[in-house]
């Protein structure tokens, strides 16, 4: 699929506004990303875990959006508190790790224009849903093939969200320097999934690096393409592995 082709397709060649704003497409790209993380790792997709990483995603991001944009607090009660339901029915290591991640997104409010932290702590608490919960459930185990790819392609995209914006990272240094330095750790997403051995892994930094190529018109760039091209990216590794 050409670059442009997947700008048009994840842009504008569907109506994706409802999506993005709604929650629906940051949580599609969780549960994509947990299930081809969960694929690596031979475990089975479990419908409660994939629930639970799209509403909890869908819930963050929606009070994200409230706490710093305003509206109403509808739209990310309800999809956290049935994540709340759904992971107090989880393993205690499971329940550690989402108190983690919740204490994180009460923070980031706090901590979201602190340059070169946001990236980190934001892969950080993505990796611990969509790779750490399904390392979890699967009990004693080497560290997870997915750790670095998807790692690599979270911070990826949050570096290139905040040259979007002008954030953090991309206040202090000009944005399409920030945009380059983005387009490095998505390039070296792809080279770690090779180098362990998890060459389907890498269409997930691989579709985003393909998203990187041409600087975004607008701010909007950020919300439908670069998420989209995770969740393109983590549907075509889940192919690749044999669905």
């Amino acid at each position: 699929m050409g670059v442009r082709r997947l700008e048009w397709l994840l842009s504008g060649g569907f109506n994706v506004e409802l999506l993005v704003r709604s929650g629906i497409w940051v949580g599609a790209c969780a549960v994509a990303l947990l299930a081809a993380s969960a694929r690596s790792m031979g475990v089975g997709p479990d419908f409660g875990l994939l629930a639970l990483a799209g509403l909890g995603t869908a819930g963050v991001y929606g009070f994200d959006r409230w706490a710093t944009r305003g509206g109403s607090p509808a739209g990310w009660i309800l999809p956290c508190l049935v994540a709340g339901v759904l992971g107090l029915r989880q393993p205690p290591q499971a329940i550690l790790i989402l108190v983690a991640v919740c204490a994180l997104a009460l923070v980031h409010v706090r901590l979201r224009d602190l340059p070169w932290a946001k990236p980190v702590y934001i892969a950080l608490a993505w990796i611990g849903v969509v790779v750490g919960l399904p390392w979890v459930l699967r009990g004693s185990a080497p560290a997870p093939v997915a750790l670095g790819p998807v790692a690599l392609a979270i911070a990826a995209n949050v570096l290139a969200c905040d040259a979007v914006d002008r954030e953090a990272e991309a206040a202090q240094i000009a944005p399409k320097k920030v945009w380059w330095i983005a387009r490095a750790v998505a390039a070296a997403g792809v080279a770690v999934a090779f180098a362990m051995g998890a060459a389907p892994l890498a269409t997930i930094p691989g579709c985003l690096l393909l998203a990187l190529v041409r600087w975004p018109a607008d701010r909007r760039f950020a919300e439908r393409v670069l998420d989209g091209a995770l969740l393109v990216g983590a549907l075509a590794a889940i192919v690749l592995m044999g669905g």
